[in-house]
């Protein structure tokens, strides 16, 4: 029997002190209220705010709330006081699921752009377990702090202005001009640009290939003007 795919669904948000732990989760939950059952609150109870406990983070399990079709899901905030700007001081959310059990596409394009709203993301990584070792021999000896440098792009991600700027050297129209008409959408939000490659569940090998394109989509040197 072949392995059944877990997808990783990564969410980074820039940790702010001037937005309190209790405040970034009662509005994550408040954005998403309106999505249907797994993905959305609708009429369940706000899971408590974790509690920091001598750590510089403090997480919170979401499996069960999230319900059938995830292997795990879980929340981590960083404890609001000597934040750096790399990703070590991010707010993360990751979520990993089976593919088979779950609409991808909806997800794709319904559930995602709702949640870099409600948790203000500046990326999104969505990628296939079996490529995390491809990527960890990618980025060997590579620097690695996700608001600095853009290694992978994944067959779907989101990228902020800030991000977009220091990934690629492209503001987010720029940047989304690269891939119109070239990928299945493109569209800029929440001052960033989303990218869908594909919003079907593909077997490692052709995501694999995907993102190559899309690297070399974000990454191909200027066209001279005319």
């Amino acid at each position: 029997m072949s392995k059944a795919q877990r997808y990783w669904l990564v969410l980074h948000s820039r940790a702010d002190e001037s937005v309190s732990v209790e405040q970034k989760h009662a509005h994550f939950f408040e954005g998403i209220k309106g999505i249907p059952e797994p993905w959305g609150l609708g009429d369940r109870p706000v899971p408590p705010v974790p509690k920091f406990k001598g750590g510089s983070s403090a997480s919170l399990s979401l499996t069960k709330f999230f319900g059938d079709g995830m292997h795990r899901a879980m929340m981590s905030y960083r404890f609001r006081r000597m934040l750096s700007d790399d990703g070590l001081s991010d707010d993360l959310l990751n979520i990993v699921f089976n593919p088979a059990k779950l609409d991808v596409h909806r997800l794709a394009y319904e559930v995602i752009p709702r949640y870099i709203e409600a948790f203000d993301a500046y990326l999104v990584e969505f990628f296939d377990d079996q490529m995390i070792d491809v990527a960890a021999e990618e980025l060997r000896g590579l620097p690695v702090n996700p608001r600095q440098y853009v290694h992978r792009v994944g067959v779907v991600s989101f990228f902020d202005d800030l991000l977009c700027r220091r990934g690629f050297g492209l503001p987010p129209a720029d940047l989304a001009g690269r891939f119109e008409g070239k990928i299945e959408y493109v569209r800029l939000m929440h001052n960033g640009v989303y990218l869908v490659g594909t919003s079907q569940a593909l077997p490692p090998d052709d995501a694999q290939k995907l993102c190559g394109e899309m690297k070399t989509l974000a990454t191909a040197p200027a066209s001279p003007s005319a």
